[in-house]
């Protein structure tokens, strides 16, 4: 190791003996660490104790990530409960809605009745079968209808 004539706090690489450490204040070749230094591999373990003999990793070692929650399917609603549907910057109460279907003790509706009763009742002819994607929180009681456009065919 060589220092600098003007400032003898700087150092200077020798030729063809590796690079400078970050952490120590000496030099090291790639191929040897500074002393007291681990081999780390790139996942933060000690790559000496995370591999088995054959350099595949012990199944003990190996973290597994928790899987998220399913988001629960809603097929259908009970009225009364003050579900509202919000659609094109209108708000719409599913039990005012279905009002006659209530006083005929219809105790819950499914996302296609609600589609259908915006379509016949509301004149909303875009939310089609097929072209209808329902957004909803279960939290809040809300539903979103996505209208999605349709290919009109080939010939």
């Amino acid at each position: 190791m060589t220092t600098n004539s003007n400032d003898s706090n700087l150092l200077t690489t020798p030729v063809g003996e590796g690079q400078l450490s970050l952490f120590t204040d000496e030099w090291f070749t790639p191929s040897k660490q500074p002393e007291g230094k681990q081999s780390v591999d790139n996942c933060g373990s000690d790559s000496s104790k995370a591999k088995g003999a054959a350099g595949k990793r012990k199944i003990s070692e190996i973290k597994h990530t928790p899987k998220t929650p399913r988001i629960p399917v809603l097929e259908s609603i009970k009225l009364g409960e003050g579900w509202k549907v919000h659609y094109s910057a209108n708000t719409y109460k599913v039990d005012f809605l279905f009002l006659e279907e209530g006083r005929n003790n219809v105790e819950s509706v499914t996302l296609e009745d609600i589609r259908l009763k915006l379509l016949i009742e509301e004149d909303a002819a875009e939310l089609t079968a097929s072209g209808t994607k329902w957004r909803y929180d279960i939290e809040q009681k809300l539903l979103f209808p996505d209208a999605w456009g349709e290919d009109k065919g080939l010939c």
